[in-house]
């Protein structure tokens, strides 16, 4: 499991995650955390920021998530619980607060 503490940050695009076993794959580039031993840890790099660190097989990690600024709304939460993630597998749902879908009715 990933224990993934979000930094977000307003940009031009919304970064994806997602989990299967211990690979992480952020933006498309997959990363195998099987080789960080357990009670070890590894130095991060962009957009994981800092160490990662396995505790049991579960690794804890921060990573620079960008989102789209033109599509989020302009205030977002600044509680850091609202961007701490548990991701087991699958795709990680965007904690950022989108605009509403403007709908268009021209005939």
């Amino acid at each position: 499991m990933f224990n993934i503490q979000l930094s977000p940050v307003a940009g031009n695009s919304n970064t994806t995650i997602s989990a299967d076993g211990d690979v992480l794959t952020i933006n498309g580039t997959e990363i195998d955390f099987s080789v960080i031993p357990d009670g070890g840890s590894a130095e991060g790099s962009d957009p994981i920021i800092g160490e990662v660190k396995n505790v049991s097989g579960n690794y804890d990690l921060t990573i620079r998530f960008e989102y789209d600024s033109k599509t989020a709304e302009l205030n977002q939460s600044t509680d850091l619980a609202d961007y701490q993630v548990a991701l087991t597998s699958g795709e990680l749902t965007s904690p950022i607060v989108q605009k509403p879908v403007e709908v268009s009715n021209a005939e």
